[in-house]
């Protein structure tokens, strides 16, 4: 009887300890931490500044930041830092240690840190050599492009800033376009090349916008090797199949230099320039030789000539 008793109380005592296992609430895992540093610049010129924020997977906690550093000076609180370069060149380590307090029952801290190296150095500013301008002289409402030609000891990407005063000008990079204003006077273009570390240089040009002036032609003339050529004034009477000579001469006050365009509707035209070979039909009738001069700025001008073609005979153009 009393065995019994001892082996039901036995189990009622297992049984209870297996009850209590079962409603045993397990404990959670600890999520892994994370602690970095971002800088705003990775490079710095001497007694640059630049802005470093501690990014943490424990932004919902309340945190205590310290801030470390090697060099240079360090300000603000929290999570976000303002650090000042030092003036000497090398590279500068900026380290920050987070702590957060865990639960009562362990009286202690637990700590994260997290670092960033950022390098100083001696920076030398951006050199302008020259701005390419494709004219020498301008129109009011032209349009005109511009280069210019910038280099950096240090290696450093540029950007490019275009000003004008007069008249408008766009471009990002090392080229620009610029139009002129509608009224003649003197303009300014500027342009400042920067480098990554905030050096920078300004280079400019004055500019004389003025009105064209077209080009003009002093005479035309026919001339030939041969008899068969007569001047009637208004007119030249010309030998069928006959070869002629015909000369331009113009000029022009802005000193531009001149294009010649030459067209004519009967015969056959050779060359180009001021003076041109021209051969007459085999066939009595008048044509009209034209020149059009042009100064590459918009001025033009035209003239013609008229050649009678007839036939060679001596009563026309003597012996």
């Amino acid at each position: 009887m009393k065995k019994l008793l001892v082996f039901g109380l036995l189990v009622v005592v297992l049984a209870l300890a297996v009850g209590c296992s079962n409603n045993t609430t397990p404990t959670p895992a600890m999520q892994p931490v994370s602690v970095a540093l971002e800088a705003d610049d990775a490079i710095l010129p001497a007694g640059g500044q630049t802005t470093i924020r501690c990014i943490t997977s424990m932004e919902d906690e309340e945190l205590d930041y310290l801030w470390l550093i090697s060099g240079g000076k360090v300000s603000g609180e929290g999570a976000t830092a303002e650090w000042v370069a030092p003036r000497e060149a090398g590279d500068y380590t900026i380290a920050v240690e987070v702590s957060r307090g865990v639960s009562d029952v362990v009286a202690n801290e637990e700590k994260y840190s997290a670092s960033v190296v950022i390098v100083v150095r001696e920076n030398r500013v951006p050199t302008i050599s020259e701005i390419i301008i494709g004219q020498e002289r301008f129109m009011p409402g032209g349009s005109y492009s511009f280069e210019c030609l910038a280099s950096d000891v240090n290696g450093d990407a540029l950007t490019y800033e275009w000003q004008a005063e007069g008249g408008a000008i766009s471009g990002e990079g090392p080229s620009a376009t610029w139009i002129a204003p509608d009224t003649v006077g003197a303009c300014r273009i500027s342009v400042t090349a920067k480098d990554e570390m905030g050096g920078e240089a300004t280079r400019f040009v004055s500019l004389d916008v003025e009105v064209n002036h077209a080009p003009e032609i002093d005479r035309m003339e026919v001339a030939a090797e041969h008899k068969y050529l007569k001047d009637d004034g208004d007119y030249y009477q010309v030998g069928e199949v006959q070869s002629y000579y015909i000369g331009c001469e113009a000029s022009d006050s802005d000193g531009d230099s001149l294009i010649y365009v030459w067209s004519w509707d009967r015969g056959e035209l050779e060359g180009s320039g001021p003076v041109v070979t021209w051969i007459a039909p085999r066939v009595s009738c008048e044509v009209r030789v034209t020149v059009t001069v042009l100064d590459g700025r918009g001025g033009a001008v035209s003239q013609e000539v008229v050649l009678d073609v007839v036939e060679c005979t001596p009563c026309t153009f003597g012996s």
